[in-house]
């Protein structure tokens, strides 16, 4: 597989795993361990303030030290916090995961594009960076929607025996913490997929 494919994949999975847990399952994962409301939407922004200064850093360093390390680290930044997500139930530890897990869209965005821009035939450069985003954003789209059934699947295990037996339905309330095991493991498995692809 050529380089120019590698990264779609790269892409097209860091999307994906990215995405699982960010919408829905982040803000009501929030929800279950008692963060509060007036501070939800902080948690979800977390991971995108640390793009704010994270992608001229990573630019930086993907010119000086080349644009593998800067892909590592993005693999690594979506194999870990998926995991410590899983400890994080507090606010304070749980916007510090996310700070983590926002270090992969930092280093992502401007590593693909000098990497097309560098390894793309000049009459090709606009197609290529297109086709790119087009899929990473299938990787985006795809991300929140299987983070839903991964979290439907989880809170049926966890909730419905128990609302069954209590109520005879299912459950109504916001999933317990043990409904988002599912969908952190399998964002950490794509996560280290894409660290794979990485260090290939």
């Amino acid at each position: 597989m050529n380089l120019y494919r590698r990264l779609c994949l790269f892409g097209l999975l860091a999307g994906t795993a990215y995405n699982i847990i960010r919408f829905p399952v982040m803000n009501l994962y929030a929800a279950s361990i008692g963060v509060a409301p007036e501070f939800i939407g902080f948690v979800l922004a977390a991971s995108t303030l640390t793009g704010i200064p994270g992608k001229l850093v990573f630019g930086v360093l993907g010119d000086r030290s080349g644009h593998c390390i800067v892909l590592i680290i993005c693999g690594l930044a979506l194999t870990i916090p998926p995991i410590l997500y899983i400890f994080a139930q507090t606010t304070p530890l749980l916007v510090a995961v996310r700070f983590m897990n926002g270090v992969a869209t930092a280093a992502l965005g401007p590593t693909a594009n000098a990497l097309i821009s560098e390894l793309a035939p000049r009459d090709e450069r606009g197609v290529q960076l297109g086709t790119y985003s087009s899929v990473q954003l299938v990787g985006r789209t795809v991300g929140p929607w299987l983070g839903a059934v991964l979290l439907g699947i989880g809170a049926m295990a966890v909730v419905a025996p128990k609302a069954a037996a209590e109520l005879g339905a299912g459950p109504t309330e916001i999933p317990p913490p043990d409904a988002f095991l599912s969908a952190f493991i399998v964002s950490a498995v794509i996560g280290a997929a894409v660290l794979i692809i990485g260090l290939t």
